[in-house]
C-alpha cells in the first residue's frame, strides 16, 4: 500500500517513508504503527487497540508506543 499526506509517502510494501524523493529512516515498529493507523484513518484507534494488536500479550509497552508515536509525528 502506497499512501501520501501532504509531502510524505509510506510504502507499506517497502516499509519506506519518504519525504518527497528522500527516503527518512524509521524504526520497523514506527512504520507497523503508521500502517494500522492508516487502514484504519476512518475511525478514532485507542491507545489500548495498538498495543493489542501491534504489542499482542505484552503488558506495559505504554512506553514504547508513545516512543513510536513520537516517531510519526510529521511535520
Amino acid at each position: 500500500m502506497q499512501c501520501t499526506l501532504n509531502k510524505f509517502e509510506l510504502d507499506t510494501c517497502l516499509f519506506e517513508l519518504r519525504l518527497g524523493n528522500e527516503p527518512i529512516p524509521i524504526e520497523p515498529q514506527t512504520d507497523n504503527v503508521l500502517t494500522y493507523l492508516l487502514k484504519h484513518r476512518y475511525r478514532v484507534v485507542s491507545k489500548q487497540e495498538l498495543l493489542e494488536q501491534l504489542w499482542p500479550g505484552r503488558i506495559g509497552r505504554v512506553n514504547g508506543l508513545a516512543d513510536h508515536m513520537h516517531d510519526t509525528e510529521l511535520d
